[in-house]
C-alpha cells in the first residue's frame, strides 16, 4: 500500500457510516454496562471485573479501536491540508486538552481536608488520621509509649513475615527495630513541635484580633472598662508575642505524593487515556502499514514485559505494612517503593497501561488501511474472518467459571 492510496478520495460526505455506527454501538455499550452494573441479578459477564475478560470489558477497547481508525483517517487529511508541523501541534493541544477536561470532570483523586496535613511527615509510618490526632493532642497529654508502640507494631510484623516457619526474631533484630522506632519517633516529635508552634501562632493571631476589637469598642464608646470581665481586662493589657513558625514544612513532599498518585492511578479516566495514547502513537501514526504493525507488536511485547517485571505488583499496590520488598513472599514492588504510593491501586492499566491501549489504537489505524486499500472488499472479508475467530476464542473465555477471589501474594 502506498501513502497516496491511503488518502481518502473526495466524496459528497466525509463521514464513514460504518465507523459512525460502530462508534455509536460503543457509546450505547457504555450506557448499557454502566446501567446494568447496579443490579445484582445481572450476570457477571455484563459487569466490569478484575478476574477475567467480560463483555463489559470489551467496550472501552472497542472505543479506543474506533479512535485509532479515525485518528489515521483525519491525520492523513490534515497533513495534506496543513502540513506536518501544524497537524502535530493541533493533536498535541487536543490531547492535552482531553487530559485537562478529564481532571476537571473527575478531579485528581486526592482530597486535602485541611492545611494541617502539610505537617505530616511522610517518613513517619503512622496512619494519617492517627497522625493528625496526635499532632492536635496538647503536650501534657501526649503519650510517648503509646506512639512508639504504634510505630513498632508494623515494623515487628514486617520482620516476622520475613522469617521462616518456627523461627523468632533475634535480639539483634529486636534491637534494630527499637532503633528504627526511636528514629521514627524523633521524626514525629520534630513534626509535632513544628505543628504546635504553628498552632501557637494561630492562637496568638486570634488573641491579637480579640484585643484589637476590645480596644476599638472602648475607643468608640461601645464598651467601658467596667463592663469587661477579668479575662478581657487581662487580654487588653497583655503583650502578645508571635512565635516564629515553619509554614507547611512537608508541603512539597505532600505535593509529590499527590502527583505520584495522580500519575500512577487517578489520571487514567477515559479521556486522559485517549489523549495520552494519542500522544504516544503520534510519531508513528502516519507511517506505512507494516511499520505501524511492527510498532504495535513492540508496544504489546513491552507491556507484557513490564507486567511481568514490575507492573503487576505496582498496579495492585502490593505492600506489607509499609514494606515494598520481601523476597520470602515474592514481594518485589520496587516501582511502588520509588513512587511511594503505598497500597493504592490503579485501574485500566494505570500509567503503564497506555502501552496496551496503544496496541488497540494502532490496530484501529491498521484496520483503516485495510478498508481504504484498493482491495478493500476482499480485505474487509479477511478482517471480518479474523474478527470472528478472535470473537469465538473470546466467547470461550467469557463463560469460564468465575474466579471469586483474587490471587494474592
Amino acid at each position: 500500500m502506498t501513502e497516496v492510496a491511503l488518502v481518502p478520495p473526495p466524496t459528497q460526505s466525509s463521514r464513514i457510516v460504518s465507523m459512525d455506527q460502530f462508534r455509536g454501538y460503543t457509546v450505547l455499550g457504555m450506557f448499557l454496562v454502566s446501567y446494568l452494573e447496579e443490579f445484582h441479578s445481572v450476570h457477571d459477564t455484563f459487569k466490569h471485573n478484575e478476574y477475567y475478560f467480560s463483555y463489559a470489558d470489551t467496550i472501552m477497547p472497542a472505543f479506543i479501536f474506533a479512535v485509532g481508525f479515525s485518528f489515521r483517517l483525519t491525520i492523513l487529511k490534515r497533513i495534506a491540508q496543513l502540513g506536518k508541523l501544524k497537524t502535530y501541534l493541533s493533536y498535541i493541544k487536543r490531547s492535552l486538552a482531553l487530559c485537562l477536561i478529564s481532571m476537571i470532570l473527575f478531579g485528581i483523586g486526592t482530597k486535602i481536608d485541611s492545611f494541617q496535613e502539610f505537617y505530616l511527615n511522610p517518613q513517619v509510618q503512622l496512619h494519617p488520621r492517627e497522625y493528625l490526632h496526635y499532632l492536635q493532642t496538647p503536650r501534657e497529654q501526649l503519650n510517648a509509649e503509646l506512639i512508639k508502640n504504634q510505630l513498632r507494631t508494623p515494623l515487628m510484623q514486617a520482620e516476622q513475615w520475613k522469617l521462616s516457619e518456627g523461627t523468632t526474631l533475634t535480639a539483634a533484630q529486636l534491637e534494630a527495630i527499637d532503633s528504627r522506632v526511636t528514629e521514627q519517633y524523633k521524626l514525629f516529635i520534630d513534626s509535632y513541635e513544628k505543628f504546635r508552634t504553628y498552632n501557637d501562632y494561630q492562637q496568638a493571631v486570634q488573641q491579637a484580633e480579640l484585643q484589637e476589637n476590645l480596644q476599638r469598642n472602648i475607643d468608640t464608646g461601645k464598651l467601658t472598662l467596667e463592663q469587661l470581665d477579668p479575662e478581657q481586662r487581662e487580654l487588653l493589657h497583655s503583650t502578645i508575642t508571635f512565635p516564629e513558625y515553619t509554614s507547611a514544612p512537608f508541603f512539597f513532599a505532600r505535593c509529590r505524593n499527590i502527583a505520584a498518585l495522580l500519575f500512577k492511578s487517578h489520571l487514567w479516566e477515559t479521556l486522559s487515556i485517549i489523549g495520552i495514547t494519542q500522544l504516544l502513537i503520534l510519531p508513528f501514526i502516519r507511517f506505512p502499514f507494516w511499520i505501524r504493525f511492527i510498532v504495535m507488536l513492540m508496544f504489546g511485547v513491552s507491556h507484557v514485559w513490564m507486567t511481568y517485571a514490575f507492573n503487576w505488583q505496582f498496579l495492585w499496590g502490593y505492600t506489607e505494612n509499609f514494606n515494598y520488598l520481601n523476597p520470602n513472599h515474592g514481594l518485589n514492588n520496587w516501582m511502588g517503593a520509588w513512587f511511594e504510593t503505598g497500597n493504592d491501586r490503579s485501574w485500566d492499566g494505570g500509567c503503564f497501561g497506555i502501552f496496551s491501549w496503544a496496541v488497540v489504537m494502532l490496530a484501529g489505524s491498521l484496520s483503516y488501511d485495510i478498508i481504504a486499500g484498493k482491495l478493500s472488499r476482499t480485505n474487509a472479508r479477511k478482517l471480518a474472518l479474523c474478527g470472528c475467530c478472535f470473537l469465538g476464542r473470546l466467547c470461550l473465555l467469557l463463560f469460564n467459571p468465575v474466579c471469586t477471589t483474587h490471587p494474592r501474594l
